[in-house]
């Protein structure tokens, strides 16, 4: 039988079970983009828009080769944060965690394609890493909504993923960089693919729980 570090297994039992669902506050209305803001840096906020469409945030690389982040308002430390996203096929996208307002921090990679990777973790615009998820086509759902948790925990992180209720990868933080701290936004992210141009990706239910 395998042996793992205790601070392994310690905090997979705690991503595994997570907080209940009454402890998770939404943080995307359903309705309006309020709390949220496209960042404005030259190189990416111009290329892709986000709008409301159907109760979910749908984002759209409407400039070919640019990318985009829409990121919170409001900065968060230690947290599990729940959400259900759909995209078109292929499409290059993700979820940053801990990220500046330029889209620095720790990214979940949400590149649904031939060779891409669901619910690993990878450096936004820091560090040269890469979790990979273990089977994530056996998972997601490619023409319909799929969940997505990711647990954010310690001033490292430690990082946690799971796609539709499987694991999908761990990461014990690598990067050494001022520009990702211990808290930050939660960041959306369009990547700068050419399968993204005028393809859409959608979330709904985005709902955090913040651990004391």
């Amino acid at each position: 039988m395998a042996r793992f570090p205790a601070w392994i297994l310690i905090a997979f039992l705690a991503a595994a079970s997570g907080p209940k669902e009454e402890d998770f506050t939404s943080i995307f209305d359903g309705k309006t983009l309020e709390g949220w803001h496209a960042s404005n840096e030259p190189g990416h906020a111009s290329g892709c828009s986000w709008s409301v469409q159907d109760g979910a945030i749908e984002g759209v690389q409407e400039s070919p080769g640019e990318w985009g982040i829409l990121t919170t308002a409001k900065k968060y430390g230690d947290f599990e944060l729940r959400l259900e996203v759909k995209t078109e096929w292929p499409f290059d996208a993700g979820v940053i965690v801990r990220s500046s307002p330029e889209g620095h921090g720790y990214e979940v990679l949400i590149r649904s394609r031939d060779d891409g990777d669901v619910g690993g973790i990878a450096g936004s615009r820091v560090g040269k890493f890469h979790a990979a998820a273990k089977d994530w086509k056996k998972s997601w759902k490619k023409d319909g909504w799929n969940e997505l948790r990711i647990a954010v925990r310690g001033e490292k992180p430690e990082i946690h993923t799971f796609l539709n209720g499987t694991s999908m990868a761990d990461l014990r933080g690598e990067v050494k960089d001022p520009r990702v701290g211990a808290t930050g936004h939660v960041a959306l992210k369009i990547h700068a693919a050419e399968e993204c141009f005028n393809q859409r990706v959608c979330f709904r239910n985005v709902r955090i729980s913040e651990i004391k």
